[in-house]
């Protein structure tokens, strides 16, 4: 299939400049995943190195021969930790530098934008729209960016998880009725986005929702929270409250183009139509693969544009995919195909 970028029709030819805080976005996310793994790394090798000491500490008292091998694996288990410890300031110190950089992007984007607003310099209310969202956003974002956004588990807690894990591969009951008698008033945002998750894969919505309420209550900066709530919004279609959550893990940093292509799912229920372009030209540019954007995209601008602007968006979106990927009636009905 043939290459083609997202249709720049009459409603959109000014782009914003959002490139440089995706591109943040993506490498915050990144280090805060290897920031993730190595706590998780000092809390297995803890836990090692603690029973290795403990095993040969028994042996030595109860006079049994201890292979020199021992010693060996207990001191390599030692540095490793000692490494993995040295390693995490360093991984905060990176993550504060580019949330400092990222910062620093979009402030001088909120500036060109609201120059741009007060200028009158969008062509139609389409991507006027999309500049005031984009905003919208960015002002959240730099009011949130002094909270710390992924909340601590103590070590009680990490207690608690391995647990709840070991349980849970035997008896997921069980480890349900195990870790929800662990959340209280004091746990952690954490500990309660842990059976959150148990209960979304377990596909009680309702019960996930709660859970992620209660965490995002904890931790109102908890993005990974936001968006799960979303989608548990999103399967009871309460649409309105899905969006609110969506927006909200974007405003702490979301950038996955499938939240976006929802966003505009969402949008088009609520016949947002210029929001829901926004959010799916966003979806696209991220990924021009999936064929439900482009669907959803050509709906918006059908509903905004007409007929004729919908026919490009269809055409393109049939050159890239093959032809006959979307009939004309898909988008409009079967009653004028002209």
């Amino acid at each position: 299939s043939s290459s083609i970028s997202v249709p720049t029709l009459k409603a959109a030819d000014t782009e914003l400049a959002v490139t440089r805080t995706d591109e943040h976005n993506d490498q915050l996310k990144t280090l805060r995943d290897e920031l993730r793994k190595l706590n998780n790394t000092v809390v297995d090798l803890n836990r090692k190195v603690e029973n290795q000491t403990i095993n040969l500490e028994v042996r030595r008292n109860t006079g049994q021969e201890i292979d020199a091998n021992a010693y060996n694996k207990l001191e390599l288990n030692k540095a490793k930790l000692a490494e993995a410890q040295q390693s995490i300031p360093l991984k905060r110190q990176k993550i504060a530098r580019l949330e400092r950089a990222t910062t620093v992007a979009l402030k001088v984007e909120l500036h060109e934008l609201k120059q741009k607003l007060a200028q009158n310099q969008f062509p139609d209310e389409s991507s006027k729209t999309e500049a005031e969202f984009r905003i919208e956003v960015i002002n959240k974002t730099l009011n949130l960016q002094s909270i710390i956004r992924i909340p601590s588990v103590t070590t009680a807690e990490q207690s608690v998880i391995k647990k709840y894990n070991d349980l849970n591969e035997m008896d997921k009951s069980a480890a349900s009725t195990y870790l929800a008698s662990q959340c209280n008033d004091d746990s952690s945002a954490a500990l309660h986005f842990t059976l959150g998750i148990h209960y979304y894969k377990a596909e009680e919505i309702e019960k996930a929702k709660e859970a992620f309420i209660i965490a995002l209550d904890k931790y109102p900066t908890f993005q990974s929270a936001a968006k799960l709530l979303g989608y548990c919004y999103l399967q009871q279609e309460k649409w309105s409250e899905s969006e609110d959550a969506f927006l909200r893990a974007v405003s702490l940093g979301e950038a996955d183009p499938r939240t976006f292509g929802l966003l505009g799912m969402i949008a088009v229920n609520l016949e947002k139509y210029a929001q829901a372009e926004a959010h799916y030209r966003r979806a696209i540019k991220a990924d021009t693969e999936q064929l439900d954007w482009w669907k959803g995209f050509a709906t918006t601008i059908i509903n905004q544009h007409g007929k004729e602007e919908a026919k490009k968006v269809i055409a393109a979106i049939n050159q890239k995919f093959g032809a006959g990927t979307i009939p004309w009636e898909d988008i409009y009905g079967p009653a004028d195909k002209s």
